[in-house]
């Protein structure tokens, strides 16, 4: 591959969220990600099952 510029770039991505009981629960901290072109990626997100109330 050559050193050209990236199709997609990701730069400090957060990303938190605040359940009814307000806990914080954060889920991305400051990433950082580069995508060339002809690259193949895929984000995976697990489930969390809800607290009884």
């Amino acid at each position: 591959m050559t050193n050209s510029l990236p199709i997609l770039s990701l730069n400090n991505v957060s990303k938190s969220f605040v359940d009814g009981s307000g806990t914080r629960t954060d889920v991305l901290d400051n990433i950082n990600l580069d995508v060339a072109e002809g690259e193949f990626i895929a984000i995976l997100v697990f489930p969390v099952p809800a607290k009884p109330h």
